[in-house]
């Protein structure tokens, strides 16, 4: 699972993952579900949307179903919740690291798990009009099973993709078939990853002090 990361980046560092049209936003330590994030889509691939971080898709009752944050990579293609995203509705999410918390003695520990040459890189991600609102989107990021690295804390992880993947992610020529073969573990070698401050544990907690390094 992943449910918070953070987009440090400032929007033109973003045009290293894709060359997009800049949408401004500040600097984001703890971006979390409900929130309302940058994302790029199959649709505009040359423009940053604003989206909101929770997935339903257009033709479901939101009396009857609930949005989720994440869409397991290896069913993604076939359960009819996901089909038709996967098929023609891929975004990805600029990020520069994510959170995940392991279980110890004295309670859940946040470890911040980002890329080791510190660089943004995006996540894979799918998305859909939100039910009822023609012009709002929402997404969700997509896992897939964990790294070596990444498998000591948590036994999920979300799917980075790779610098030279990205625009094949965003093609609409790309099928769903070829597209759900870009789902794999990010490489442990090129990740790096350190306990943080158990403020990132609260939603509302936005600043920089989320990050600090503890033992």
């Amino acid at each position: 699972m992943c449910g918070a990361f953070s987009i440090r980046i400032n929007p033109y560092e973003a045009r290293e993952i894709h060359d997009a049209a800049v949408l401004p936003w500040k600097p984001i330590y703890n971006a979390r579900p409900g929130e309302w994030l940058p994302i790029i889509t199959e649709a505009k691939p040359n423009a940053i949307t604003s989206a909101y971080w929770g997935f339903l898709p257009h033709w479901m009752d939101p009396k009857k179903g609930k949005a989720v944050i994440n869409a397991r990579g290896e069913t993604l293609a076939e359960k009819p919740y996901f089909r038709s995203a996967v098929a023609g509705q891929r975004c990805i999410i600029p990020a520069d690291g994510f959170y995940e918390w392991q279980a110890s003695a004295k309670g859940k520990i946040p470890y911040f798990f980002h890329r080791r040459d510190d660089k943004p890189f995006a996540f894979a991600g799918v998305y859909d009009i939100v039910p009822g609102k023609k012009d709002e989107l929402g997404f969700a990021i997509i896992t897939t099973t964990p790294n070596a690295l990444v498998g000591k804390v948590h036994d999920r992880m979300p799917v980075m993709l790779p610098d030279d993947i990205v625009d094949e992610w965003l093609n609409p020529d790309t099928t769903a078939d070829a597209a759900v073969k870009f789902l794999k573990p990010y490489p442990e070698k090129l990740m790096a990853a350190y306990a943080v401050s158990r403020a990132v544990n609260l939603a509302k907690n936005k600043g920089k002090e989320v990050l600090e390094t503890v033992e």
